[in-house]
Order: C-alpha cells, then structure tokens, then sequence
C-alpha cells in the first residue's frame, strides 16, 4: 500500500498541499491546534500505523491539516522546544518543498527549517506594523 498524506484529514479537514501556497514559496502562520499522536495507516508497522505531529493553524480556521515528518519535528523543536502545547500561537514558517523518491518525485507543504525563519518572521512583523499603523490613522 501507498500511504499518501493528502488521503488522511481528521475531523474532515484536508492536508496541506502545494497549492495552498499559491505563487509563495513560503508562508508566516501562526499554530492553532498540535496533535503529538494522530495515526496514519502504514501497512510497514507492526501496529498497522504510524505516530505522527499535526498541526492547524489559525490563518485557514484550522480547515488543514499539516503532518511533520521527523526533520520537522526537529525544526520545531530547535525554535519552540520541546512542551507542543506551548506551540499554541506560536508563528512558524510553512514551505513548498519537492521530495524525490526513486523516480517520483512529490511536491508538499512542511515546516521550513530553522535558519529560513528569521528574514521571513521578521518581513511578516514588518508587514503586521504597516498594517496596524494604517489602521489606526
């Protein structure tokens, strides 16, 4: 069996997919919802599944789901520690990334290692004082 991430929202919510960016190769969104347990079919395991890290954020409602791999986990990690429900409002940058195995290749939406927040998260600050300026006037 083939386990692609798309196939497994929770609660009817869809994952995130290359196209949710749009023409943006990144995105600033803030954490909504983290699930340190949710489970997926993987026919590979003993069990029949696998553990994996969910995120919602609050700039779709929580309308997507993002599933981290272990890398991701540890991007998380290194910039919000190890305690996710202290991730809850936490911002974090969200990427397009191309993966190739074997010949295929696929296109997905994951956490952007650590050393490409800072410019983004600071640009999005930037954008955040421009806006609540503008609209105090």
């Amino acid at each position: 069996m083939t386990v692609r991430q798309d196939t497994y929202g929770r609660g009817g919510r869809q994952a995130w997919k290359w196209e949710d960016l749009g023409k943006a190769t990144h995105a600033v969104v803030t954490i909504r919802e983290v699930d340190p347990e949710a489970k997926i079919p993987d026919d590979e395991q003993e069990e029949g599944h696998r553990l994996v890290l969910t995120m919602t954020f609050e700039e779709d409602e929580g309308e997507k789901t993002l599933y981290t791999n272990y890398r991701q986990v540890g991007y998380l990690i290194e910039r919000l520690g190890e305690n996710e429900k202290k991730w809850i409002g936490q911002r974090v940058v969200i990427k397009k990334l191309r993966q190739s195995f074997g010949k295929q290749e696929f296109k997905k939406v994951s956490i952007a290692p650590p050393e490409e927040w800072d410019e983004l998260l600071g640009r999005a600050a930037a954008r955040g004082g421009r806006k609540a300026a503008r609209a105090s006037r």
